[in-house]
C-alpha cells in the first residue's frame, strides 16, 4: 500500500519530480518484477531530492524511514 497522504504532506516537490519519481520508482519495481510499492517511491523520491543538490537523511522519512 502506497501512503499518498503521508507522501502530500510530508515532501513539497515540483510535478516534474513527481512524474521522476513516479518513473524511477516504476523501474525499480520493474527491475525486481514487482509491483510499485512505498519503498520504490520512497528511494525514488531520495534519488530526486539529492539530484537536486539537497541533503537528505533517513530521518527525513519519518515512519518510513525503515524502507530506505
Amino acid at each position: 500500500d502506497i501512503d499518498f497522504d503521508y507522501l502530500s504532506k510530508r515532501f513539497e516537490i515540483s510535478g516534474g519530480s513527481i512524474k521522476n519519481v513516479v518513473i524511477n520508482s516504476s523501474f525499480m519495481a520493474a527491475a525486481e518484477s514487482d509491483k510499485v510499492e512505498m519503498k520504490h517511491i520512497l528511494r525514488a523520491l531520495e534519488y530526486e531530492i539529492k539530484k537536486q543538490g539537497k541533503i537528505v537523511s533517513k530521518n527525513d522519512f519519518g515512519e518510513y524511514a525503515y524502507l530506505i
